[in-house]
């Protein structure tokens, strides 16, 4: 069938489709693919919004990057060490 994904696609958000047309080679099947654009195509999507919904897609992004590592690894252990030598001291700063 030609068109199988085309329901499919339909039924995703207009958020949903920019991450599937921005997806990496071979994520999806090329006939999904092509369901994906036709389906963004027939939004008639403005520029403005598809500026809006990318640059939600991003903050989105950057917050869940933030709750899985709300520090890089080099902050973390220099806060560590920091705080368990004063810890240990007698509580002064150096």
């Amino acid at each position: 069938m030609d068109h199988e994904f085309d329901e499919v696609m339909k039924q995703h958000s207009d958020a949903e489709l920019i991450e599937i047309l921005n997806s990496a080679p071979g994520d999806y099947q090329d006939s999904a693919m092509e369901s994906a654009r036709r389906e963004f195509k027939s939004r008639n999507l403005s520029a403005e919004k598809i500026k809006q919904i990318q640059e939600a897609i991003e903050q989105e992004k950057r917050e869940s990057e933030i709750e899985e590592n709300p520090l890089p690894d080099h902050l973390l252990h220099s806060f560590k060490y920091r705080f368990w030598n004063w810890f240990l001291s007698d509580g002064s700063e150096d």
